[in-house]
Formats: structure tokens, sequence, C-alpha cells
């Protein structure tokens, strides 16, 4: 009995700062990327993988208040995919070369929150491997593929992948969505020492002096209370945002411009979390009828100028 008990208080310690990954279901389902180191009372060193051992007391030990209160894994997107895929604005070549100067090596890259991969296809030119992430399977199977990005549906927070895995990390207007402390502890394990952190998003799309006001007014005061509250993140350009990694200074600004039909602009709209929340609370009313309705009046070309200011965060792992 009390060699057991030794053993485990030697798993306990030696386990403080690790993570500790279970699936959803709250099954408990350890992963750990080597096997499990135990000492006995008599310090005697043997090697016994996870399964060895009986794991129904390790929950208690290990996981209290951290994993337990972790927020629940949001998905907003999964029923408007197809939308998202076609309609989501795509990032400036500008942006990806200014991250990729701070990088010091480009062998494996993770993109977390990936959705449609949109992000990954532009590292897969850069990278030797990119492991892409989402929790939502039907933004995945959307993913355009290529042979050196692997895909996984899998919560940001608590990943399989193994200790000082990447040379880079990013997220493209994801990171809201997660448990933000839990992210930020899962990044630090899994990104090397000195890898990058990059985190980016875009505000509130702008067109012209006409029609910039009836976008802001359908985006305040009609859909303005269906945003989740996660929407303030973006709102303050993810100045809030916990970011527990050695800052880098970014000199230079990035913005997205495309050129858009009506009907481009509509289905842009239609991925809006916000607008699929109204949706389902009001009977399947599509408030983005009357919104193009009325952008229709001012729109005076088959095309128009569509400007999407970016923000991001940059940061080296200080481990």
């Amino acid at each position: 009995m009390q060699n057991n008990i030794d053993e485990r208080t030697e798993i306990q310690n030696h386990f403080n700062d690790k993570i500790l990954h279970f699936n959803d279901e709250r099954k408990y389902l350890l992963t750990f990327p080597a096997p499990l180191i135990l000492r006995s009372h008599n310090q005697k060193v043997r090697n016994r993988r996870i399964n060895s051992i009986n794991i129904k007391w390790i929950p208690i030990i290990f996981l209290g208040s951290y994993f337990c209160n972790m927020k629940k894994a949001l998905d907003r997107f999964s029923h408007q995919s197809k939308a998202y895929k076609d309609y989501r604005p795509t990032y400036p070549e500008e942006l990806f070369k200014y991250i990729y100067s701070f990088c010091k090596a480009r062998n494996t890259c993770w993109d977390c929150g990936t959705g449609n991969g949109q992000v990954a296809i532009v590292l897969s030119k850069y990278f030797a491997h990119v492991f892409a992430s989402d929790i939502s399977k039907q933004q995945i199977q959307h993913a355009v593929h290529r042979d050196n990005i692997e895909y996984s549906v899998q919560r940001a927070e608590q990943t399989s992948f193994v200790s000082d895995s990447f040379d880079l990390i990013t997220v493209a207007q994801a990171v809201h969505w997660f448990d933000l402390e839990a992210f930020n502890h899962e990044v630090q394990r899994v990104l090397k020492p000195n890898g990058i952190i990059a985190i980016w998003g875009y505000g509130l799309l702008r067109i012209n002096s006409e029609i910039d006001p009836i976008i802001l007014h359908f985006y305040n005061n009609i859909i303005g209370a269906y945003w989740d509250k996660e929407r303030d993140y973006i709102d303050l350009k993810y100045s809030t945002i916990p970011f527990n990694f050695n800052e880098i200074h970014i000199k230079d600004t990035f913005k997205i411009e495309t050129s858009w039909t009506l009907l481009e602009l509509e289905g842009y709209f239609n991925s809006w979390s916000s607008v699929q929340n109204f949706m389902k609370k009001n009977n399947g009313q599509n408030p983005v009828d009357q919104l193009i309705k009325d952008i229709s009046l001012k729109w005076n070309t088959p095309r128009q100028k569509i400007t999407f200011p970016i923000f991001m965060r940059l940061g080296r792992n200080a481990k």
C-alpha cells in the first residue's frame, strides 16, 4: 500500500506542469507524448505506459478546477460552413511574409481554428509540414487538401501534439472563441523555444461613405444583441486578449482588399454567427434580406471595392 501511495505522489509531482488531455465527454482519456516514468519509494526508475496502471484515481488528483472550469467549446460555423468557405475574405501575402520574417525555421507549423483551411493552404507553400485543426468537422470537410497538410478535429486548448513541435502557430479570426488561459498554456507546451505565435483578425468591412452607415446600423442595432460576448475582443482589436508571450512590436499595418458583387457581399453577411443566432430566435427570418435591399439602392456598379482592417498580435515563446 505504501508503495502505491509513493508512486501516486511521484506521478503528481512529475505532472504538475503537464497538460492532461481528455475528451469532451469527460471520459478521462489521457494522452501523453512519451512513456510515463515512475519512481518508487526506493528510487528505482521504471518505465511504464499509462495503460499499465489503474487510472481511475488520476482525474480526482489532477484535474481539479483547471479543466473542469474550462470554457465550453463554441462551434459557431458548422451550420454555415459552405458559406464560410465561399465568402470569407482572404488575407494578403504581405501579412504572411511579415510573420515569416520572425521565424527562425520553417519546418512545422500549426494553424489553429483553421476552419476551411484558408490559412493552412498559404502556410503549406512555405513550411515543410502544416498541421491544421478545428472543432468543426463540417469545416474540415470543406477544406482544400495538400500533401503536406494534416487536418484534425480537436479543441485548441487540449491537443494530441507532442511538446516543442512547432516553429509557428497561427490563429486567424478564431482565438476569441477559445478558453484563452488554457490555450495559452497549450501553446507554450507545443511551441518550440523561441517559436512564434501569431493571432490576428479583421474588423468591420468598409465600402464607401454611403454604404458604410447602412452596414454600421445593421451591425449595432439590428443584430448587435445577437453577437456572442466574444465579439468584444474583435471590436477591441484583440487588445484585451490574454497573451502570455514575449510580445513583438508590429510596425507595419495590413488590410484585406477585394472586389465583390452584391451577391458575394450577401453571402459574406450570411456567414456571420450573429445572423445565424438571429434566425434561430426569430423563426428563420433572415435580417440580411432587408440589409441587401437597403444597400442595393446605393450599389451603382457591378462590383465594389471592399476593405477590411487587420489587427494582429505577435509573440515569441519565452521558455
